[in-house]
Order: structure tokens, then sequence, then C-alpha cells
């Protein structure tokens, strides 16, 4: 509004000097006018009042009759004064009254002229004066000169300023409206577009509020029950060590909980700010993958689930950060080997598509509700909130895996029906030497 308001200002001052600067051309251009044609006028005094005796005086007929017409075209008005007072010579062009031009007569032979311009030239001088009465605005150019008699004569050439001042006034008020309507448009759309632009930041905004509040809930969990359990530790001072290992154990698993919630928390914290240091490399995925499902084999014999990778005889290279890669890979065998029960199995395939290395990890786990798949990669969710804080869930998981793929310019997403299991699918540019 405050801008609005400001460009509305400026522009307005920009009109009121383009209105004045306009107004005073007029003026300027008009007494130009009107001078020129009063000298020209003094050409033919002597025909004024007297019958053309010559052919000299023919000839200064037909100019005269000329400049007449000219100045009717021009819709400028003349009239001529004898030395009694008399008009001898007119012609009006528009309405005035005849006594306005006498006032400026006689204000010619007065100490004060009343002239607000006096134009001393060589061959005279010019008065003009301005006159404003009955809604109407003239502009009087009088000059004092004699014919070759001897006789007084005044000369005075009336301009009408109220067509001209009409232009002026409606350039102003069209230049007014359009300016109004303009910073009414600027405003509508510099609001449409502020309010489009803070879109994003209101939704980063409402995210982080969410974060927090997620995080403190998060935190809140561990620490009540690590508390709960050291004060019945503390209740019993009596007992040895071995008595109370159940509770100390579960006070140290939450602490294990507590450092991974933490760890996550400062990994997203981190990519929020952008300060994640990713380093890229040539990386074969097949091999890493390798490793990896190797690592995890343990825990899933313990957890009789079997679990196996596929992939293409040739290596498949990306350009990514190893550890990240890692990362991200432990992430969804984690979660895969939570929700798979006894006896289920876990596949992991690589192979390279449409300039694409793509990987996935299938499960036969529980699956994932339609209404639940899509927001699996956001932060703190859980599609069953009671089993995965139980088996150690922090709901940050899958956000991390989503961060670390984008972060390597690829793509992430999930199928899975209820009881169906679910298939993650990951893809990653291949790697293209020089590229």
């Amino acid at each position: 509004m405050v801008n609005a308001v400001v460009t509305f200002s400026i522009l307005l001052a920009i009109i009121l000097y383009i209105y004045f600067s306009v107004g005073m051309t007029i003026v300027q251009n008009t007494d130009a006018e009107l001078m020129s044609s009063a000298y020209q006028m003094k050409r033919f005094v002597n025909l004024m009042g007297n019958e053309p005796v010559s052919l000299l005086d023919d000839e200064l007929n037909k100019d005269y009759v000329y400049l007449t017409e000219r100045l009717e075209k021009s819709m400028l008005s003349f009239c001529v004064w004898d030395g009694n007072n008399t008009i001898v010579e007119s012609q009006k062009n528009f309405n005035y009254e005849d006594e306005v031009l006498n006032k400026c007569r006689e204000a010619l032979f007065a100490d004060d002229t009343m002239s607000v311009n006096t134009l001393d030239e060589p061959d005279g001088i010019y008065y003009i004066h301005e006159y404003h009465y009955n809604d109407t605005n003239i502009r009087v150019c009088s000059t004092i000169l004699s014919d070759d008699k001897g006789d007084l004569r005044v000369i005075q050439l009336v301009g009408n300023m109220n067509e001209k001042n009409a232009f002026n006034e409606k350039l102003f008020n069209s230049l007014t409206v359009s300016a109004f309507f303009g910073v009414c448009i600027s405003f509508l759309c510099g609001y449409f577009i502020a309010g489009r632009s803070m879109i994003p930041i209101e939704n980063n905004m409402n995210k982080q509020k969410e974060f927090v509040a997620d995080a403190s809930h998060e935190l809140r969990t561990p620490i009540t029950i690590l508390r709960t359990n050291l004060d019945l530790v503390m209740s019993s001072p009596e007992e040895d060590v071995g008595s109370q290992l159940p509770w100390l154990e579960n006070a140290y698993k939450e602490t294990e909980r507590m450092e991974k919630l933490i760890t996550d928390l400062l990994f997203l914290a981190r990519t929020d700010l952008k300060q994640t240091d990713i380093e890229f490399t040539k990386t074969d995925i097949s091999e890493l993958l390798n490793e990896i499902v190797l690592s995890v084999s343990p825990a899933a014999s313990e957890q009789n689930i079997g679990i196996s990778l596929i992939t293409e005889n040739t290596p498949l290279y990306i350009f990514a950060d190893k550890s990240k890669i890692e990362q991200l890979m432990l992430i969804i065998l984690d979660n895969a080997l939570q929700y798979t029960p006894d006896g289920g199995s876990i596949t992991v395939s690589a192979g390279s598509y449409n300039g694409m290395v793509n990987v996935s990890v299938t499960d036969t786990g529980i699956g994932i509700s339609e209404e639940d798949i899509d927001k699996i990669f956001d932060r703190f969710y859980r599609a069953d909130k009671a089993r995965s804080r139980r088996q150690g869930g922090t709901g940050l998981g899958l956000s991390i895996a989503k961060f670390i793929v984008e972060a390597h310019k690829g793509t992430i997403s999930a199928r899975s029906t209820l009881g169906n299991g679910t298939v993650i699918e990951i893809g990653f540019p291949i790697y293209e030497e020089g590229v």
C-alpha cells in the first residue's frame, strides 16, 4: 500500500510538471502568434478607415484579405482603434465583449499598463494582457502606432485560450486517470505477485514450525521414558545393578534413540541451510549395493528374512557421493527390515534404462495404504506410528533419503498396497565422461 501511494505521488508530480509545462508552452506560443499577427497587421494600417485609392492599395487589399482568412482559420480575432477611441476595423472569430478590449486599450495610456508581459521590439512595444470573465479566458496583444497621416492607431490581436487550455485540461485529466488506474493495476499485480511469492515463504515457515513441534514431541517421548526408568532405579537404592538392569537397558535404548534422532535433526537442519557437503565421484552402484547388502545380511538373517541382490553383469556408474548413497540405501533397507515379518524377503535390484540407473528395493512386508503412500517422505510421518516408535524409528529416514536422491539429481517414489509389500524405486542419471 505504501509503495502504491509513493508511486502515485511520483506520477502525480510528473503529471503536474507536464501540465504546467504544457500550459506555459501554450501561453508562449500564443503570445508569439499574437505578436507576429499584430506585426503583420501594421502593414495594413493605412487601409483601415480609408478607401483604397491606388494599385498599391489593391495589392495590400489582397494581402489583407489573405491575412484575415488566416486569422479566421487560426481562431484569432483583431480590433483596430483610432485616436478617438473608435473601432475602425475588427474581426471576431469567437465571442467576447468589446469593452474588455477597450479596457486593455485604456491601460496602455495609464501609469500601470496592467500587462502580464511587455515585449520591446525594434518596430514597437507589444503589451500582453490576460482576462478571465464569464467563463471566457482571452489573451490580448496590443501595440500603438500611427498611420501615414499621423493618426493614432491601436492594433489588438485576441486569442481564445479556452480551447487551448481545454486541451491541456484533457491531457491532465487523461494522465491523472491513467496514473490512477495504472497504480491500481500495479498495486493489484504487486499484491498478487507478493502473495504468490509469499506462498513458499509461508510454506517454509509452516514446515519449520511443524518441524520444531514434531522434534519437540519426538524428543519428549524418549526423555519421558528415560526419566521414568531412572526414577524406578533411584526409587530402590538398596537394589544392586543386576536387579535394576531391565530399567537401565530401557534407559540406554532411549539414549540411543535420542542420539539417532538428534543426528537426523542436525542433518536435516544442515540441508535446509544448504550446508551439507557432498563430494561427487565416479561410483559403481552395483559394487556399492553388493557391499551394502552384505553388511545388512546378518540383521536380515537374525529376523529370518531373506535378502538378495540382482544387478547387470556390467558396472553401473553414477556421479555420486558414496557415503551418502550408502546412507540412503541403509535407510531404505532398515525400513524394509522393520516392516517385513519373519520369513519374508527383500530384493534389491539395479539396472540401466533410458539414460538412468534404476535401483529398486522390494519387500514382502505389511505394505502401505493408498492414503499414506504420498506422505511417507514427509518429515516425522509414520504410516504405523506405534510400531515405528517401538522399533526405534524417528520418522525422518525417508525425508533424508529423498534429500539425498534429489541432491544427486535423481528421483524416488514408492508403490505399495496393504498386505502385499512395498517397492521403493530410485533413479540416478548415468555417469558420462566429461559431463
